[in-house]
């Protein structure tokens, strides 16, 4: 069912953020791959965003 497989992404994503919030050294290597993306670095990265 597709709000199954929604759920699950999300619950992934979710998980990501935690993992990658969880330790400094973690966060700045994600803040170092946001910049050589060139993506916007000040928006930070969010655990839970109302859709």
């Amino acid at each position: 069912d597709g709000m199954n497989d929604m759920d699950d992404t999300i619950s992934k994503v979710r998980d990501s953020v935690k993992y990658i919030r969880g330790s400094p050294k973690r966060l700045h290597a994600f803040k170092e791959c946001v910049k050589t993306m060139g993506l916007d670095e000040k928006k930070g990265l969010n655990y839970n965003v109302p859709t």
